[in-house]
């Protein structure tokens, strides 16, 4: 069984048919029931007295089965947290086709829009389904995994790293600038400001590079990443473009000793 035990803010039901209702403690859930989690809100659904699962702000999950050996849920987006006690039935998260599965373990799991799937084992072990040759993680270790892409196994960071090749000067005359770094494996990366931001994905190394147009004068430039889970970092840099600058002249190059 799957059944509702908390709620805060804006917590929806929506069963088989599409009839919606606010979810409320005591609640429980069917098959094919999606329980949708609005900002600054958050659920917890209990299997049994011990196992539980947290579905975190902006969430979308869906019941796919439930018997006595134990429960299986969709992540569609967003961010779960899930405590699986010995003796309790097992718990599975999956996102198209990929699952996490474990019987004693504290894991978080995320997805974001593009289909980008992380799994982290706090505690305990937890199995890997559709991992493309990954099947367990231990404790302290983490996947990541794109639809079609390989599965990236690693340790869990302290923080999410994020690290960017700023140009040596700060002055150019070029029209635009190649902008490259290192952030995790398949981490979302924004570049650029309000209005003209550009969103490009960071390999399985997790190296990313975009070009990106330069204006006349003071160019500020903002590099965010994030990973599945919600986990962020962000460097700012200025660029100024002086097209009317001076080339400098093979006669005014001077050259060390």
């Amino acid at each position: 069984s799957l059944s509702v035990v908390h709620t805060q803010g804006s917590v929806k039901l929506i069963n088989s048919t599409g009839q919606e209702e606010q979810a409320k403690p005591g609640l429980a859930l069917q098959p094919n029931d999606t329980v949708e989690i609005g900002s600054e809100s958050s659920a917890i659904l209990a299997v049994d007295d011990v196992t539980n699962l947290t579905l975190h702000p902006e969430s979308s999950m869906q019941v796919v089965g439930m018997d006595a050996s134990g429960v299986r849920v969709e992540l569609e987006g967003g961010r779960v947290t899930a405590r699986v006690r010995p003796g309790s039935p097992s718990l599975a998260v999956s996102n198209r086709g990929r699952a996490a599965l474990a019987q004693e373990s504290l894991f978080q799991a995320g997805v974001d829009l593009e289909g980008a799937f992380l799994v982290e084992a706090t505690e305990g072990q937890v199995q890997l389904q559709g991992f493309d040759g990954a099947t367990e993680l231990q404790e302290g270790s983490r996947v990541r995994a794109l639809p079609t892409k390989d599965a990236v196994m690693g340790t869990i960071p302290t923080s999410l790293l994020l690290e960017v090749q700023w140009p040596e000067s700060a002055t150019t005359k070029e029209a635009s600038l190649i902008l490259q770094g290192r952030t995790d494996p398949y981490a979302r990366v924004t570049v650029g400001e309000d209005g003209e931001q550009k969103v490009i994905r960071a390999g399985a190394d997790g190296r990313f590079s975009t070009t990106l147009a330069l204006k006349e004068g003071v160019n500020p430039l903002t590099v965010s990443a994030k990973d599945s889970l919600g986990e962020g970092a962000e460097e700012t840099f200025e660029v100024v473009r002086d097209s009317t600058a001076p080339t400098a002249t093979s006669s005014e190059v001077v050259w060390g000793e």
